[in-house]
């Protein structure tokens, strides 16, 4: 496998166990570059997809947020993202807009079960409130995008190949219903879980 662009500082040693998401050409060699394919070092440790988010803002919150987060039985990640949780949820059955997004959250940070893990860990409902505002402009532009809309072209990369998958088709996708948010789903083949 040949890494190139941003993979090429990819910190690989023997021994290691990846998981390499390309296509082979018939020399059985592949190349992962920043528009084709990628590499998940260590697929059976998984991590959550939280982590992976909070890696786009900050390297550093996320390693350091996953490696302590057994020492305490709550914490601010933990609460944040049960709230945000809670506030998606809430507006999949009423709406992404901004005003409603805003008293979803407001409400959200009034649960019984949100401010006994708020005075624990001697956080404010303003200190919270101010995380929670930076990921509603996100949660608006991604309903506006895929949810009860037209939906949004997108490269949609399916294994296989058959009449109507050729793999590099581009499709609108659109989410019209949401049942339920499932938090509890393990992907070892992309190390999250």
């Amino acid at each position: 496998c040949v890494l190139q662009d941003g993979w090429a500082t990819l910190c690989v040693q023997p021994g290691d166990i990846v998981h390499v998401l390309a296509e082979f050409g018939a020399d059985g060699i592949c190349t992962v570059d920043r528009d084709h394919g990628f590499v998940v070092v260590t697929p059976d440790l998984l991590i959550s997809a939280t982590a992976v988010a909070n890696g786009i803002k900050c390297l550093r919150r996320a390693v350091l947020s996953e490696r302590f987060k057994g020492t305490d039985s709550s914490s601010k990640q933990m609460l944040l993202g049960t709230i945000l949780h809670d506030v998606f949820q809430t507006a999949t059955a009423t709406s992404f807009s901004d005003g409603c997004l805003k008293q979803i959250s407001q409400q959200a940070l009034q649960k019984q079960r949100h401010l006994r893990d708020m005075f624990s860990l001697s956080l404010t409902q303003a200190q919270l409130q101010g995380e929670i505002a930076e990921y509603l402009p996100v949660m608006r532009s991604w309903a506006d995008t895929f949810y009860r809309t037209r939906g949004a072209d997108m490269e949609v990369k399916l294994p296989g190949r058959t009449y109507r998958n050729r793999g590099d088709e581009r499709s609108s996708v659109a989410i019209s219903t949401v049942r339920d948010i499932e938090e509890n789903v393990w992907a070892p083949r992309f190390g999250l879980k």
